[in-house]
């Protein structure tokens, strides 16, 4: 497995959709698995995920370990070489995740990386970035 893409939810069952539909629209051509941690949400998500992703992990947390928490569920649970944490507001675009799995693959001296960050129109959230463009 090469890439883990990690979401946790607690509730927004239309940004998690958005999500999960931009991943499969978009997915990477290597192997991959999505893994979505439910963090003890009131509207539970699995028969959602189950639409969309039918082959993606659903875990749902007893109860609510916080995002911190959720993630490190998350991370426990995934089989990937490289593991994305994605917020479920997130909509993946073209190219994006073959982009980050590419960068790692030719840096074997990077421990972490991270995508650039648009808005809904397109325009650039210049708090994703740290030092150089």
């Amino acid at each position: 497995m090469k890439l883990s893409v990690c979401l946790t939810y607690y509730s927004g069952l239309e940004y998690l959709r958005g999500c999960l539909e931009s991943i499969r629209d978009n997915a990477p051509p290597c192997e991959h698995e999505i893994v979505v941690i439910d963090d003890a949400s009131p509207d539970p998500c699995a028969e959602t995920v189950a639409e969309v992703s039918p082959g993606a992990v659903v875990i749902r947390n007893p109860e609510n370990l916080g995002f911190a928490g959720a993630n490190n569920v998350a991370w426990q649970a995934s089989r990937g070489e490289y593991v994305l944490f994605l917020n479920t507001d997130t909509k993946v675009l073209p190219g994006a995740l073959d982009e980050l799995v590419a960068y790692l693959e030719e840096h074997a001296e990077v421990g972490a990386v991270g995508p650039m960050v648009l808005n809904e129109d397109g325009s650039f959230q210049p708090q994703c970035r740290r030092g150089r463009l």
